[in-house]
C-alpha cells in the first residue's frame, strides 16, 4: 500500500533523491474480507552519508522498521526491518546515476494458534468439527525472513532541484522460503520500473506524471500525477517562510484509485 510514499519498497538506489534528513511515519489499515483484518506500521529514516567528501559522489543509508498484524484476532504477526546504501556518481550537470544494495530480515509468527483450521478437521457423514485435532503442530511456528534486494536509479536534476527519476529493482534475490509448513514455498523474485518527470512548471505549481511496474505472482500497474506547489519568501513576518505541498492522484490498475 502506498508505494509512493515508501522509497525502500520500490528501489534502495533511490534514497539518492533525499538530500536532507528524513522521517516518514506509515498507518495503514484495510478490512478485504469480513474477519480479515490488516494492520501495517512503517517508519523510515533517511541521512545522507558523506564517506568520502565529494558532492559529486553522493551516498545516502536508509533504515526502515515494520510491523504486520493479520486476521480478527492477530493470527499472523510480522516484525522485521530494513538497511539500505545507495552510492550515486554525477554524470553531467543534470544527472546521478545511483546503485543501491538493501538487506530485510522479517520474523513471522503464529500468535493466535487457536484460530488456525485445517482440513483434517472435516469428519465424514459429520462436518466440520472445530473440536478436532489440526494434524499439524503450529502452536510455535516461525519463519525467518531475510532477503536481499538491489535496484539502480537515474535521478534527473534541474540545477539542485529534483525534475525526474526512472528506476529499475530486483527484490528478494535470494528466493526465501516464506512458508510455515512447505520448505517448498519460496518467495519469487519481484521486478519493478518506475519514474517520474516533471512536465511542465507554472510559477510555484509543476506537474509531474508518474508510474510503477512491480512483476510478481500479483502483478502492479499504477499510473498518476503529482502536482506540486512551493514558494519562499524572505519576509521576517510570515511564520512559514518555505513551503512546499504536494497532491497525488493515482489509479491502480483494476484495483482502485489513489489519492495522497
Amino acid at each position: 500500500p502506498q508505494y509512493e510514499q515508501t522509497p525502500l519498497n520500490i528501489n534502495p538506489a533511490l534514497l539518492s533523491t533525499e538530500k536532507d534528513i528524513k522521517l516518514a511515519l506509515l498507518y495503514h489499515q484495510n478490512e478485504p474480507w469480513k474477519d480479515l483484518n490488516m494492520k501495517n506500521f512503517q517508519m523510515s529514516l533517511i541521512y545522507p552519508l558523506s564517506l568520502v567528501k565529494n558532492e559529486r559522489i553522493p551516498q545516502r543509508i536508509g533504515l526502515s522498521i515494520n510491523y504486520d498484524n493479520t486476521g480478527k484476532r492477530g493470527l499472523i504477526n510480522c516484525t522485521g526491518g530494513s538497511l539500505a546504501f545507495t552510492q550515486g556518481v554525477t554524470i553531467n550537470r543534470w544527472s546521478v546515476l545511483s546503485a543501491g544494495l538493501q538487506a530485510s530480515f522479517f520474523f513471522y509468527n503464529n500468535s493466535n494458534p487457536g484460530n488456525y483450521t485445517t482440513g483434517s478437521q472435516w469428519v465424514n457423514g459429520t462436518g466440520f468439527d472445530p473440536s478436532q485435532g489440526i494434524a499439524e503442530n503450529i502452536n510455535f511456528e516461525t519463519v525467518k525472513l531475510f532477503t536481499v534486494n538491489t535496484g539502480i536509479n537515474w535521478n534527473i536534476t534541474n540545477g539542485s532541484k529534483p525534475k525526474g527519476n526512472l528506476g529499475v529493482s530486483v527484490y528478494y534475490l535470494n528466493k526465501p522460503i516464506y512458508s510455515f509448513l512447505n520448505e517448498n514455498n519460496k518467495l519469487d523474485s519481484k521486478y519493478i520500473i518506475h519514474g517520474n518527470y516533471r512536465l511542465f512548471k507554472i510559477n510555484s505549481l509543476s506537474i509531474s506524471p508518474r508510474m510503477l511496474l512491480v512483476y510478481q505472482n500479483v502483478n502492479l500497474i499504477s499510473f498518476g500525477t503529482l502536482f506540486n506547489y512551493s514558494f519562499k519568501s524572505d519576509n521576517p513576518f510570515l511564520a512559514i517562510r518555505d513551503c512546499n505541498l504536494q497532491l497525488g492522484l493515482d489509479y491502480r490498475y483494476d484495483h482502485s484509485g489513489i489519492v495522497s
